[in-house]
């Protein structure tokens, strides 16, 4: 699979959480899924909503399209803040109406709050060769230029030119296939 190809991608920027490196991070998230067959990712970006999300592919999906998440370097090597929190979520949720508890032996930490978004996914690969991508081939999906900041480090885009972001030469890290319900909130 070339990351690259797709029309449909959520990117986000990768770094330090809660003390671990991204690499051990990927190592425990690839362990849940050959365990339970998926694992969570969380996420806190206006950008990346669980709604958002959930539209998003579906979208894609009915075109036929996977939609894959794209784990990029910051553009600066202290550009992605670490994440301080821990926390551990015990619920999740499709609709944030009927909630139930989390698998056993799949984890969730870091912010847990309303403001939490948490990917679902069903595969996830680490490069070994880096990849560089040009956010400058992609739009956000309202159509304007890809734009990270602090706060807003993960977005649903599409394959669309757009002149957007000064630093939008960024590596790609690995990659992983949303699944279904594509996005969860958590308690």
């Amino acid at each position: 699979m070339d990351p690259l190809d797709k029309k449909y991608v959520v990117m986000t920027i990768v770094g330090m959480h809660a003390g671990k490196e991204i690499s051990d991070i990927f190592s425990w998230k690839k362990n849940e899924i050959g365990q339970h067959g998926k694992t969570y990712w969380l996420a806190h970006s206006p950008k990346a909503k669980v709604s958002q999300v959930q539209d998003f592919c579906k979208q894609a999906h009915t075109e036929g399209e996977d939609v894959y998440c794209l784990f990029i370097n910051a553009s600066t090597k202290n550009g992605a803040r670490r994440t301080l929190h821990d926390s551990q979520a015990s619920c999740v949720s499709a609709d944030g109406i009927e909630w139930r508890k989390l698998d056993e032996g799949l984890k969730v930490t870091g912010k847990i709050d309303k403001a939490a978004t948490v990917l679902v996914f069903d595969r996830l690969e680490t490069l070994t060769d880096l990849l560089q991508i040009d956010l400058w081939n992609y739009s956000e999906t309202n159509g304007a230029p890809m734009r990270f900041r602090l706060g807003a480090s993960t977005a649903c885009c599409q394959k669309n030119p757009s002149i957007g972001m000064k630093s939008h030469q960024r590596t790609i890290v690995g990659w992983a296939r949303l699944k279904a319900p594509f996005a969860v909130y958590v308690k």
